[in-house]
């Protein structure tokens, strides 16, 4: 019986295939891959170094953060962050258009983007628009691997717009699993 359900993992800042990011992905697809869909999202920037990954697993690299780091290489870090910032206007716009003919989407996404004072996350945009080609609904799930401030924005984005009801945050403490439900 083929299975409809997906699961989506959501690993933003992972870059190399290696350490405890790639781990938790392989093993929350392996003990889901039979009973759904497997989507990994990772950053745009992920290099597999000639690893074999799952074949089961739906990859997508289309999550872009900022190259440099901020302790490494300041200047070129806050260039590249005032880039995303100017940037965040021309998202904006891209969004008014883009939600126009639904009028319920369109003000959830104004709220939204006033209480979280007029910023659209890092990750909105190319995550929607994947989220949309893909078709995932509201009995579909979303895992975010480890959970960062930027994460934190996008779920915030996503539950505000009612784009999606619950999702899921991955908790690993001393090699005890928790999975939190957000809904």
């Amino acid at each position: 019986m083929p299975n409809n359900k997906k699961l989506l993992l959501v690993e933003s800042e992972m870059l190399k295939a290696n350490g405890h990011f790639l781990d938790y992905l392989i093993e929350t697809s392996n003990y889901f891959k039979k009973s759904k869909n497997i989507f990994w999202f990772l950053n745009r920037d992920f290099d597999p170094q000639n690893l074999h990954l799952p074949e089961y697993c739906n990859i997508k690299k289309i999550i872009k953060s900022n190259r440099f780091k901020r302790k490494k290489n300041k200047f070129y870090y806050f260039v590249a962050e005032t880039f995303y910032f100017l940037k965040n206007f021309l998202d904006i716009f891209y969004f008014i258009y883009f939600f126009k003919n639904n009028k319920k989407k369109l003000f959830s996404f104004f709220k939204c983007l006033f209480l979280n004072y007029f910023i659209v996350p890092r990750y909105f945009k190319s995550f929607y628009s994947e989220y949309v080609k893909l078709n995932f609904n509201t009995n579909d799930d979303i895992v975010f691997q480890s959970c960062r401030r930027k994460d934190m924005a996008l779920i915030f984005f996503l539950y505000n717009n009612q784009i999606f009801i619950s999702f899921f945050l991955l908790v690993v403490r001393s090699h005890q699993l928790y999975l939190l439900v957000l809904a």
